[in-house]
């Protein structure tokens, strides 16, 4: 039988610590590179409601889905932007209920949006749900002209 001394219990103690931890690690920045990928599930789970079947050339962006964020109740917030053909911003604003206007301050960064038209000081309509239908505390529509048969939408969802 082989006796271990405690200076060596004590290295392997740390030793299965450190790779638990890493392990650990590695496995929640999986998670949270998968829910930060863009993506019509994730924008739909963020803000709470489907997108319009036109809606193309989806990017998210924001911590609105990492889990943790989600437990501890921490502030965050979602923003999607997509383009759509025109006729579908009726049915989507209906759809949203009762929606105020609201500011067109900028309350999301651009630079997380690759689209040249995603500048919310030029958005041609802009709406405020409040509360948002995933639970935060409001979601603002900014809806931009981009050409004749394509609207630009960015969503942002905030919970504070």
């Amino acid at each position: 039988m082989r006796v271990t001394t405690p200076e060596r219990t004590s290295q392997i103690v740390k030793g299965v610590t450190v790779a638990a931890l890493v392990g650990a690690l590695a496995a929640g920045a999986a998670v949270v590179m998968v829910l930060q990928g863009s993506g019509l599930e994730r924008a739909e789970h963020e803000h709470g409601f489907p997108l319009p079947a036109s809606a193309q050339d989806i990017q998210t962006a924001g911590n609105g889905s990492v889990p943790l964020f989600e437990w501890i109740a921490l502030d965050r917030s979602a923003t999607t932007a997509f383009e759509m053909d025109p006729a579908d911003v009726d049915p989507l604003v209906g759809r949203l209920g009762d929606l105020q206007p609201a500011s067109r301050r900028p309350i999301f960064d651009p630079e997380l949006i690759d689209a040249a038209w995603a500048d919310a000081a030029r958005a041609d309509h802009a709406y405020l749900l409040e509360p948002a239908f995933s639970g935060g505390d409001f979601t603002i529509v900014y809806v931009f002209d981009v050409e004749e048969d394509t609207v630009g939408v960015v969503l942002h969802t905030d919970w504070n």
